[in-house]
């Protein structure tokens, strides 16, 4: 089970900027060991002062924490650009992607982003959320 802690900006008509909290430097989702998997995601929330701006919801293997972009200090995280790869130890980072409404498919080059494993990449991860969400 993962979780994504994932938060979105609407930039303009059709184009949506999207933050995902991702682990070792931003090329993983989050792992999570738990039976109750919502529960221990809101744990993971309070733990790390992310403020939700809806509940938790689950799809598949993930857990999507919807963030508050403006009640959540990001300063106090880092984000994807200050951290190098190969960064060591391996930092849990902010990672910024872009999701456009088009006809021409454009999402889809974020499925060449895998996130840990071949069943999990951006794009992937970005469509469930947002079908569900948004």
């Amino acid at each position: 089970m993962y979780i994504v802690p994932i938060a979105v900006y609407n930039r303009s008509p059709g184009v949506k900027q999207v933050w995902a909290l991702l682990e070792r430097n931003g090329t993983h989702l989050i792992s999570l060991d738990d039976a109750e998997p919502v529960n221990a995601a809101l744990e993971f929330a309070e733990a790390n002062g992310i403020v939700l701006d809806s509940d938790p919801f689950q799809a598949d293997s993930v857990v999507f924490l919807p963030v508050d972009l403006y009640k959540t200090d990001l300063s106090s995280f880092y984000s994807w650009r200050e951290v190098l790869p190969g960064t060591i130890p391996a930092k849990e980072v902010w990672r910024q992607f872009t999701w456009v409404s088009d006809s021409l498919n454009v999402n889809t080059m974020l499925n060449e982003i895998v996130l840990g494993d071949a069943e999990h990449t951006v794009y992937s991860i970005l469509k469930a959320y947002l079908k569900t969400k948004h």
